[in-house]
């Protein structure tokens, strides 16, 4: 007896869902992969950031030690001027 047309179209739609179920696995890990990625940025940008805050704070510390170094520098030597014209004020007065 002869056989009849069989198409195995619910078989090949079953391989074509498997398919794009695997996709959407690896598509989801990618997502997942992607997030982690951008936490880890962003992590690393609030680390950055602080790291320059930090850097900031050091150099208007070291600014600020400068200046009053050198305040206390130009006083000293202001008092140092004085000091000598009071000498020499009283030297001539006694010559």
């Amino acid at each position: 007896m002869a056989k009849g047309i069989s198409i195995n179209f619910l078989a090949d739609v079953r391989d074509f869902l498997k398919g794009t179920k695997n996709v959407e696995d690896q598509l989801d890990d990618v997502a997942d992969s992607l997030d982690v990625v951008a936490k880890e940025g962003e992590q690393s940008t609030e680390k950055l950031e602080g790291s320059f805050r930090e850097l900031a704070r050091a150099a208007k510390k070291s600014g600020d030690d400068i200046g009053d170094g050198m305040k206390g520098g130009f006083k000293k030597a202001e008092d140092g001027a004085q000091e000598f014209k009071d000498e020499a004020n009283s030297t001539a007065k006694e010559a």
